[in-house]
C-alpha cells in the first residue's frame, strides 16, 4: 500500500531541488579573484550569520578559441570587481560552469562611440570600424585609414632618433626651413 502523504513530501522535495537548480543556472556576481585562465566570483555578499562569502569555485571565463582551425582567438582577462554572470547549464555550480561578462549598466556603461568594435581597459581604447582603426592611450594615439596615418602626441617614426623639421621652423643655426617632406605633416 502506498503512503500518499510520503509520496507528496517526496515530490515537494524533488520540486525544491529542481527549483534550486533552476535558480543556479545563471547567477550574477563580481570577480573576487583571477588566477591564470580562471576566475572566482562572489555570488552573494557576506552572510550575516556565518560571516562567510558565497564564492564560486575557480571556473574559466568566456573567450573565443579559434586557433586550432586558424580562426580568430580572443581572451579578455576580467578585472577584480567586474560584474559577471556564472552560467551553469545543469544548475550545478562546478567545473562545467562558465563566467560570462555581464551586460552594461549605469555603473558600467557601454564605451560605444559609434564604432563597430570597441575594446577599452582603463585609459586604453581600441576602436575599429569599416574604414579604419583608432588606438588611444590616455591623450596619445594613432588613427589609421586607407589614405593616411594620423598620430596625436609625441611620435617616433620607424624607431628613429632624427628630428623632423616643419616649414617655418628654424634649424640649429637659426635659419628658417623653406621646404619639407611631401609625405610627413606636423
Amino acid at each position: 500500500m502506498r503512503d500518499d502523504a510520503a509520496e507528496i513530501r517526496r515530490l515537494y522535495g524533488e520540486i525544491d531541488r529542481m527549483n534550486g537548480r533552476l535558480e543556479r543556472v545563471v547567477m550574477k556576481g563580481k570577480v573576487h579573484a583571477v588566477e591564470g585562465d580562471r576566475v572566482r566570483l562572489m555570488l552573494r555578499e557576506r552572510d550575516e550569520a556565518t560571516g562567510k562569502e558565497f564564492l564560486s569555485p575557480w571556473v574559466r571565463w568566456q573567450g573565443q578559441s579559434g586557433s586550432e582551425a586558424g580562426g580568430f582567438s580572443l581572451s579578455i582577462r576580467p578585472a577584480v570587481g567586474e560584474r559577471m554572470q556564472l552560467f551553469s547549464p545543469s544548475g550545478d555550480i562546478g567545473s562545467s560552469s562558465l563566467a560570462v561578462a555581464d551586460s552594461f549598466t549605469d555603473d558600467a556603461p557601454s564605451p560605444d562611440e559609434g564604432a563597430d568594435m570597441i575594446l577599452k581597459r582603463g585609459d586604453t581604447l581600441i576602436e575599429m570600424s569599416g574604414d579604419g582603426i583608432r588606438i588611444m592611450v590616455g591623450e596619445v594615439g594613432i588613427a589609421i585609414t586607407a589614405s593616411e596615418v594620423v598620430t596625436v602626441g609625441r611620435t617616433r617614426l620607424n624607431n628613429g632618433t632624427n628630428r623632423i623639421g616643419r616649414v617655418g621652423d628654424r634649424d640649429n643655426a637659426g635659419h628658417p626651413l623653406v621646404d619639407g617632406a611631401a609625405s610627413a605633416f606636423a
